[in-house]
């Protein structure tokens, strides 16, 4: 299961210990055992461990964090599920593809996140903003709304179908690949960059969100992020 120790699913600010429950045994049937809770509710509470049915181990190994962004920083790929269509340029994925592209990665040693947002708002705005791609599931007009732990088993679904058929078919992918920034070198730039627009007396929040969706579509490596403070710097120093 090498391929699938690269996919983190991360539930953010899940508000009922049962859904992180339900959501842990959706991961297991899966083979996805790395759990990321961002400001849970008492994942470990007695109804959390019994609606997870046998994957307590998962719970008991989730990694917890304060914020999103700590969550995030190593991962080369963020997805976001969303149920309502974003307007910010991000390529909206079916749970079909987004496993097609998740697998992917994970054969080319590439991290991925996959972001569950609050059972009642899901993602903000400024979550959404932080992802590569959206995943949307397809539902009825009438009544999008799914159960966190459905959702979870949904996309689990089409990772481990993907993954299954790379085993079936013995596929290869080449590893000699460019090894793209994570997260948290990428935050770091855009807010280098935003503090030498602030010096330029040339910085706008549109400015900042356009050029951060524009490295979100086209993934730097360490070595271009390298160049762009470089030059960040040389600007501060005039």
């Amino acid at each position: 299961m090498d391929n699938l120790n690269s996919i983190s699913l991360v539930l953010l600010n899940t508000s009922h210990p049962g859904n992180i429950g339900a959501a842990a045994r959706s991961m297991k049937t899966m083979a996805i055992e790395n759990l990321i809770l961002v400001q849970p509710n008492k994942p470990l509470s007695p109804i959390a461990i019994a609606r997870s049915s046998g994957a307590k181990r998962i719970l008991e190994n989730a990694k917890i964090y304060d914020n999103i962004n700590d969550a995030l920083t190593d991962k080369k790929y963020i997805f976001g599920t969303t149920a309502r269509n974003r307007y910010f340029n991000q390529k909206i994925l079916s749970p079909q593809d987004s496993g097609k592209k998740i697998i992917k990665y994970s054969m080319q040693d590439l991290s991925s996140a996959i972001i569950f947002g609050n059972e009642r708002t899901g993602l903000s705005n400024e979550d959404v903003q932080k992802c590569h791609y959206l995943i949307k599931i397809p539902t009825t007009d009438n009544f999008s709304s799914l159960n966190l732990a459905s959702a979870v088993q949904i996309i689990s679904y089409e990772i481990y179908k993907q993954y299954l058929k790379t085993q079936k078919n013995n596929r290869k992918i080449d590893k000699k690949i460019i090894e793209i920034a994570d997260y948290s070198k990428l935050t770091k730039m855009i807010e280098h960059l935003q503090n030498t627009l602030k010096s330029l007396n040339f910085y706008s929040p549109q400015i900042t969100q356009k050029l951060q969706r524009y490295f979100l579509q086209n993934p730097p490596t360490d070595e271009i992020i390298n160049i762009f403070r470089g030059i960040f710097k040389k600007i501060e120093n005039k």
